[in-house]
């Protein structure tokens, strides 16, 4: 019991004690349980990896995998949905140029394959973008430009 302020007087219960904060054995685990209190959920727009592991802000994510199984191309995508979503996003590939990156970004946002992109942007054995491609080609570089990445 709380000493009371004046003596004879009763204490004050209509004050609530502050809650106790949780605490484990573990040093560890209490640092991961305030940094879970702290983070921010991020909607990735994949809506079962969300269910399975939630993207969360401060968070560091490794894939790894045999090679040729769009390990990259599913985590550029992942990425770009974030970026869309006006969410800092950092993108680091070993695999991929930033070059090769952005047409893959164009492909993605303009709806034109990759090798025909590639193939127009050739110096040799060049292809020209139909019009109705051009039009798309366009939106999809100034959607990138305002990405926050």
């Amino acid at each position: 019991m709380q000493p009371s302020a004046q003596p004879g007087s009763r204490p004050n219960r209509a004050t609530k004690a502050e809650p106790r904060p949780t605490l484990t054995c573990d040093p560890a685990g209490d640092a991961g349980a305030k940094e879970a209190q702290e983070s921010k959920v991020l909607r990735c727009r994949y809506p079962t990896m969300g269910l399975v592991c939630p993207p969360r802000s401060a968070r560091f994510w490794a894939v790894g995998g045999l090679p040729g199984n769009y390990k990259t191309q599913l985590l550029w995508n992942m990425a770009l949905n974030m970026a869309e979503c006006h969410l800092r996003t950092l993108f680091v590939s070993l695999e991929l140029t930033p070059g090769e990156m952005a047409l893959r970004a164009l492909a993605r946002f303009s709806g034109i394959p990759l090798n025909r992109i590639e193939k127009a942007l050739t110096k040799h054995d060049r292809v020209a973008l139909p019009g109705s491609y051009l039009a798309k080609f366009e939106k999809a570089k100034a959607k990138i430009e305002n990405l926050l990445m």
